[in-house]
Order: C-alpha cells, then structure tokens, then sequence
C-alpha cells in the first residue's frame, strides 16, 4: 500500500506520526524506570481513563490535523488503544500482585513486551519510507510472508527489539541483585532473547486479534514464564547455544526448507532445548528437520500434481514446526526443571523416553506420509482396509508402513549414538513404540477425526506425538 495522498495532494505523515509513537513510548518507560511501583500503577490507569474519554484522538488531530484523521480513522486508532490500554493496565496490575509475593518488581516484563511491540515492521518500515507497509498473505492466507525486507534487515530489527528489552531489563533492576551476578545478568539476557524471537514470530502469525495486540500478549506471557522458571545457564555456554540454534535455522531457510516464521520457530526450539537439557536432545531433533525437508522434496513434482505435496513448494512453516515438535519442547524443558530437584530426578529418564518417542513419531510419520503418497501399489483405509487413493487422510500402504519404520529405527540408531537411551536394544523398542506405533495412531486419528472434519492435520499430529510420549514414557516403567 502507498502513502495515504488527499484530495489537496497531501500525504500523510507515517514517518512522523510512528516517531511521535516511538517517542511517547520509551518515555514512558523511562519514567516507568523512576516511579514506584504503585505510581506507574495509577499513571497506567489514567492512561486507560485518558484513551476512553477520546483524549488521545483530540491530542493525535492537533498534532497531525484533522485532514489527516477521518472518523473511520479515529475509530481505528481509538479502538485499538482502548484495548492495548487495558491490556497495559491489567498486565501491570498482575505484575504488581506477583511481585508482591515474588519480592520484587517486575514491571520490567510489561514495557520489554512494550517495546518488542512497538519495534515493529510497519512501525520500522513506515519510519523510513514514510508510507504503510505492504501486508501480504501466504498461499493459504493464514499469516503475512517476511519477504518484505532481506534477511539482513529482519535480523537486524530482531537485533534491535533484542538490544531494547535487555536494556529495559537493566534499567528497571538498575538497584537490584539481577544486575550485579552473572546468574541474573543471563537470566535477564535469556528472557530477552527469546521474547524478541516470540515477539517476532507472534507478528507473522495471523491472529483475529490486532497484530499489536498478540504480539504483546504473546510476548509479555513468554518473557513472564520463563522468567518465574528462573532457570539460567553460565552466559559463555547461553550465547553459544543462541547463536548456534540461530545459525542453523537461518540455514534451513536459505537453503529452501523453511520461511521465516519456521526460521524463528525452530531457533526458538534449538535454544530452549538445548539450555534445558542437553545438546544431544536438539540433535535428534534436527535429524527430523532433515529427514523431513528432504524426503518432502522426494518426488515433489509428482505429489504437488496430485495435489498431495506440502503446500506449493514444499517449503515448511511454524504450524509445521509446532505441530510436530511442541511436546518435545514440553518435555525437555520438564527434563531440565526436574533436575533441579534431586527427590524428583528420577523422573529424567521416562522423560527422554517420551521426547525420543515424539521425534520418532514425527519422523515416522513424515517418512510415511511423503514416501508412501508415491506408491504405485494399493493403499488401504486403516480402519475398513477399503481401497483409496494415495494421501487420502487415514490411508496406509506397504511402502509407506516400510518408510515409517526406517524412519523410526533411524531414530532409535541415532538416540543410541548419541547416548540418550541405552542399551540399543532399549532404544530400538522406544522409537518403534513411539515412531511405527505412534504413526499408525497417527492414520487411525486421520481417518476416523481428520476424514470427519472435526480437527486439522496439524492437530492430528499433536495429538499423535503426545500419545506416543505418554506410550513411550509407561514402557520405561514396563520394562524397568
């Protein structure tokens, strides 16, 4: 979209009027810095009087001029402040009663999810074009593509959310223990880092909420969740896993496996894995990502003909990375809480067991879903053993069951290699219960929900890799 032009040729302001945002902001959370607690409280309450009275629309039309704001317009702007003043107001109030029983203030968490919201594309985009950003869709319409600026400008917009929230961290516990241990100092650098990553990531993801208003949600319940854990590596061995995790999905994405929003997706998977338990965990997840980017690409021409191929270009996003990861992100940061408490150690071990049965699942399922939908052979509906097509939810084949099980017995290869499970015999057993056993739950759930319309394949698979942890962490108690 370009700039907003008038009937008398003027062209609205954007570079100003987001700079006048940008201004107003981080005054605010400077001051906030200043304040006591309960002060900042009752200045973000007469903030939310001040929005609903029409107060900032008047201040907004003696700025900018009332050419500039038609009444469709002030409704826009009023209605999306009225809400976001709430949200202010209501998040800080609940910060106030934590950090009551917390010992502490942690208003800081509010104005870092303030300023990775405002830091935004079309804020950033608008300051230097002085026109609105273009908003596209994916093939599906589901969330706005990133390939409206470079790579290189999307990290550093990344970088700069980053470098704001670390720095409202340090002002807000200038005076506080936080600041002058290394242990707070990567706690502090930790929550920054992976609220800029949710926050960029909750940007891209279509919601039916305004995009500020889930950026900031989605943010500030981030930030305040891993920072109550208080969960926090030496900073030496946090900066190398962040930087690691970030280069490897950064390579997924130039090498045409996955956009951008998978790009954040599984930086955000490979930093918190890794951290909460252990870097061989993160690698058996990758070997997944692999097995699966390139078996997607096996025959691609032929499945995308067939209108069986993973999207139009067989190019993965964050729905596909959640899908099939979000228990094994579960389950590893449990791993590295339980750890914590000695008298519930012993809880480690089913733990691993359940994450090697999700990678299983995920890549037993993957094989046999890409592999078997070329079959030239007969593929049968799991529950009547009817005759169908190739791809049909719920369908199975020989070629596919076979794909199923080598995918899953590399699984159970590689989590022995990697020391995870042993003997290898153990780890054979699990990744079959949970890669061959977990993908025919997997078809069974396609065809009796999936078929009926009553849940997605994404949810399919969530629901097929959650089974498969639970049935992989009863076999530890089985078997031991």
């Amino acid at each position: 979209m370009s700039s907003l032009v008038f009937n008398d040729g003027t062209k609205f302001p954007y570079r100003l009027f987001y700079i006048f945002r940008y201004i107003l902001t981080f005054l605010f959370i400077i001051s906030a810095g200043i304040f006591e607690p309960e002060i900042t409280l009752i200045i973000s309450l007469l903030f939310v009087i001040f929005v609903w009275l029409g107060g900032y629309n008047y201040i907004f039309v003696k700025i900018f001029g009332s050419k500039f704001v038609g009444e469709a317009g002030k409704d826009s702007i009023s209605g999306n402040l009225k809400t976001f003043s709430l949200l202010l107001f209501t998040s800080l109030s609940v910060l106030y009663v934590i950090g009551k029983l917390h010992s502490g203030n942690l208003f800081f968490i509010v104005f870092q999810a303030l300023a990775i919201t405002v830091l935004n594309h079309e804020s950033t985009y608008a300051a230097v074009y002085d026109k609105l950003l273009p908003i596209k869709t994916d093939e599906n319409g589901k969330y706005t593509t990133t390939n409206r600026f470079s790579l290189f400008f999307e990290m550093v917009l990344i970088l700069l959310r980053f470098c704001a929230a670390f720095l409202i961290s340090l002002w807000f516990l200038r005076e506080t223990n936080f600041v002058s241990t290394a242990e707070g100092l990567s706690l502090l650098f930790f929550i920054s880092v992976i609220g800029t990553l949710a926050g960029s990531l909750f940007e891209i993801i279509r919601s039916d909420l305004s995009r500020d208003t889930s950026v900031y949600v989605g943010t500030f319940l981030t930030i305040l969740a891993f920072f109550l854990f208080e969960y926090a590596a030496p900073f030496p061995h946090m900066l190398l896993v962040i930087l690691f995790s970030l280069f490897l999905a950064i390579l997924a994405f130039w090498v045409g496996i996955a956009d951008f929003s998978a790009l954040l997706s599984a930086a955000i998977l490979g930093i918190i894995i890794i951290l909460f338990s252990e870097l061989e965990w993160y690698i058996l997840l990758l070997m997944f990502f692999i097995l699966g980017g390139i078996f997607t690409k096996y025959k691609f021409d032929y499945k995308r003909q067939r209108g069986i191929s993973e999207g139009k270009s067989g190019i993965r996003n964050y729905v596909n990375v959640f899908a099939n990861s979000l228990p094994a992100l579960f389950l590893a940061v449990m791993y590295g809480v339980v750890q914590l408490y000695p008298d519930k150690s012993f809880l480690a071990i089913p733990i691993s067991f359940a994450y090697v049965g999700t990678i299983a699942n995920a890549t037993g399922d993957t094989l046999a879903s890409e592999i078997g939908t070329t079959t030239n052979k007969q593929t049968y509906m799991i529950t009547t053993l009817k005759k169908v097509e190739p791809g049909q939810d719920g369908g199975v084949s020989l070629l596919g069951e076979l794909a199923c099980l080598f995918g899953s017995l590399i699984i159970g290869i590689f989590t022995y290699y990697l020391g995870i499970i042993e003997p290898l015999w153990v780890s054979l057993t699990v990744s079959f219960v949970g890669g061959f056993v977990g993908t025919n739950i997997d078809s069974f759930l396609g065809a009796t929900l999936q078929n009926k319309k009553l849940v997605s394949n994404s949810d399919v698979n969530l629901i097929s890799t959650t089974i498969s942890a639970f049935l992989c962490s009863l076999l530890y108690f089985i078997l031991f």
